[in-house]
């Protein structure tokens, strides 16, 4: 058997590098980067939904079309807004509908079911449905 010549063992040594200190109180800025995209938090982009199927529905109202106010009204995102929950309930209310100028044989009108809504529209926060839960009374 042949001798091997032995390994050989790379030398390894140990540097020490000083790093300058900024100080306990400079403030160290990020790079500046050039804007590529705005991020809208979830909150403004479903206030901004929000505000924007408000805006459709109260076209369709002025309309006479509530049945497709109520379409738009239903929307999954705006089920947390006192507001939508508002606007959905006096498509039901019998005396929106007749301040509207909306006949019966238009669409029908549901005492119960505006309740309900004006009732949730209160608990989200909407001052004016207490007022328009009495006046079903």
């Amino acid at each position: 058997m042949a001798e091997q010549p032995p390994a050989k063992v790379a030398k390894v040594e140990t540097v020490k590098v000083q790093v300058a200190s900024a100080g306990p109180r400079s403030k160290v800025e990020p790079p500046a980067m050039e804007p590529a995209a705005v991020l809208v938090p979830r909150e403004e982009a479903t206030r901004a939904r929000v505000d924007d199927l408000l805006a459709k529905a109260k076209k369709r109202i002025e309309l006479r079309d509530i049945a497709g106010a109520r379409d738009i009204l239903q929307d999954r995102e705006g089920s947390t807004s006192g507001a939508m929950m508002f606007m959905l309930a006096e498509t039901f209310d019998p005396i929106m509908l007749a301040r509207w100028g909306v006949g019966r044989n238009e669409v029908h009108a549901d005492v119960f079911k505006a309740r309900s809504l004006y009732g949730k529209a209160l608990d989200l926060g909407h001052g004016d449905a207490e007022r328009r839960l009495s006046d079903l009374n």
